[in-house]
């Protein structure tokens, strides 16, 4: 490829990530555009399943706690499980981003059936697969902390990779 070539990609692709409402990282920063980010966020859940089906509150419930996020300056939101279409479209109405929670199994002896290991990369799979292209995520969050026996019965070494695996869907 041609030197100049090369530069015009470059550039091209400068030019799309300011114009994009996702954020980036660039250095240990967050950036939207050309602006810097800084994340003001709340936990939003977890809820019981609500009568559309999903773990979150009804609609006119959450129009009105995000309208509250905004009022107190809130830019984004963690959830607990992966949200719905309709959530997520909600979130941008308001400006939102949404940190979208992916739980796995992480509580349990998951080295001790390879079973558990492979559903648990479909379920993070499927989690990031059903909401990957909305532009109110901002990002997914794999899990919680794995508990500290689960560490001591595993090893480390045997667990360290785990987490890291569970990271290649979400790219």
């Amino acid at each position: 490829m041609a030197r100049g070539t090369a530069a015009a990609l470059v550039e091209r692709r400068v030019e799309a990530d300011e114009r994009s409402t996702r954020p980036r990282a660039s250095g240990k920063f967050l950036f939207r555009g050309t602006d810097k980010l800084f994340l003001r966020g709340v936990s939003y859940g977890p809820f019981a399943v609500g009568s559309h089906g999903d773990q979150f509150p009804e609609r006119d419930m959450a129009r009105r706690d995000f309208a509250l996020m905004r009022d107190l300056g809130v830019n984004c939101f963690r959830t607990f499980t992966p949200p719905p279409e309709w959530l997520l479209d909600l979130a941008e109405e308001y400006d939102l981003g949404v940190l979208v929670g992916l739980p796995w199994t992480q509580h349990v002896c998951f080295l001790d059936d390879p079973g558990v290991a492979d559903d648990i990369r479909k379920q993070v799979t499927a989690g990031v697969d059903a909401c990957k292209q909305h532009p109110a995520v901002f990002a997914f969050l794999i899990g919680n902390e794995i508990p500290p026996d689960v560490v001591r019965w595993h090893q480390p070494d045997r667990v360290k990779p785990s987490p890291h695996e569970l990271y290649h869907p979400v790219q």
